[in-house]
């Protein structure tokens, strides 16, 4: 029993199970890590107090106004293309930006990404949280 009518049907079907595929090995081998941030506003002028380690990123305590830069050196050991994506969440989420939000990392080779947070000028005193999540997809070619 023939189910395709031409050759036409038949590439379109082929072409279908393929396309799915991939897409289901793109989501099946794609990975997320997420950060916790924090920062700190405080009544006063050029203060600066920054943590990094590998659990969280805390800009510790500025000043409104304050802006600051911090970096995240992303390594990749396989010999695959790593395919990143952050996504910024949370109260902070308008303050803090990254050079590039969607990026590839070739195989054996790093990349480093420049976070800056923007405090503003007026805002209430008070710790500020917010999230970054590193999605990672590897590609196959």
């Amino acid at each position: 029993m023939n189910f395709f009518k031409g050759k036409t049907e038949k590439k379109l079907f082929w072409t279908g199970i393929i396309v799915f595929i991939i897409v289901f090995i793109v989501i099946v081998i794609s990975r997320q890590v997420s950060f916790d941030i924090y920062v700190t506003v405080i009544p006063s002028k050029n203060v600066l107090e920054v943590n990094f380690d590998s659990h969280h990123i805390n800009f510790g305590v500025v000043s409104p106004g304050f802006v600051a830069h911090k970096y995240i050196d992303l390594k990749n050991d396989s010999k695959l293309t790593n395919v990143f994506y952050i996504k910024i969440k949370g109260e902070i989420a308008s303050w803090l930006k990254t050079d590039n939000s969607l990026f590839a990392v070739k195989p054996e080779s790093s990349r480093q990404i420049q976070l800056t947070l923007s405090v503003p000028k007026i805002v209430k005193f008070g710790t500020y949280k917010g999230v970054i999540r590193l999605y990672n997809f590897y590609t196959i070619f």
